[in-house]
């Protein structure tokens, strides 16, 4: 179960300013605090510079499926502690939009070791208008790098944990598309899903694929108040699942 809050701050040449704060509690794990910040700046037309920083916490079912202990107690929370820059810019070739990004942080937690990760990633959007009513597709494609390492008990390797297959370093080419269309003057429809095929950190045998998808329905209420709803499924290189059901009410100031 988790609460969360948000406060959208938007300036005369800032994009936009986000801060968040929330709490996230897990069956039997004492409730951590989470929260971020996103602060995007506008460079140029069509350039823009975003920093964000999060900390947030994971609940670590494969530890806890196996039934990792240190002193008679399984170990079941990980914080994820994360500092990211990204630049977005045209590329200058038929509308397409260069983002890049380059990120770092910590696992930190109980009896934890070597648990640095860095991302970097390079992506190429393209967004093309559909019809009189503001549908949109975006069509994207790039290349990412997360690596990681942490070890539950300070013993046997930093990518196996009971068993479970958890390499330290997953770089991989995806493409994903996009899709959001207006349903009434306040009511938009979205969805989306990428295909990821694995080609750093093999382990022997074939590329793994990674999916992911996502829909929702999102309404523009009044004063500031929106709502939404959706579902969203995750096939991480078939070694983790997971499909939920989302609800929720926002409101920007």
């Amino acid at each position: 179960s988790s609460v969360n809050a948000t406060l959208d701050q938007r300036l005369a040449r800032r994009v936009v300013a986000r801060f968040e704060a929330g709490a996230t509690q897990f069956p039997g794990i004492p409730t951590a605090w989470t929260g971020g910040i996103d602060i995007e700046n506008a460079l140029a037309t069509g350039v823009s510079l975003r920093l964000s920083a999060r900390r947030s916490v994971i609940e670590d079912t494969r530890r806890s499926a196996t039934g990792l202990s240190e002193s008679g107690r399984v170990v079941g929370q990980v914080r994820s502690n994360a500092l990211a820059l990204s630049l977005r810019a045209p590329s200058g070739v038929a509308g397409i939009v260069l983002t890049g990004n380059l990120g770092v942080g910590a696992y930190t937690g109980r009896s934890l070791r070597t648990n640095i990760r860095r991302e970097v990633g390079l992506t190429a959007t393209r967004s093309i208008g559909i019809g009189a009513r503001g549908t949109r597709l975006d069509v994207s494609s790039g290349f990412t790098y997360f690596g990681f390492a942490y070890n539950a008990l300070g013993g046997g390797k930093a990518d196996e944990l009971g068993g479970y297959w958890c390499p330290t370093g997953i770089g991989g080419i995806s493409t994903s598309l996009g899709l959001s269309m207006p349903i009434t003057g306040r009511l938009t429809w979205s969805t989306s899903g990428s295909v990821t095929r694995q080609i750093i950190g093999l382990h022997g045998g074939p590329n793994p694929l990674a999916y992911v998808a996502s829909s929702d329905l999102g309404l523009i209420g009044r004063a500031g108040w929106d709502a939404s709803a959706g579902l969203f499924y995750i096939d991480n290189f078939s070694g983790f699942r997971m499909r939920q059901g989302r609800v929720g009410i926002s409101h920007t100031f």
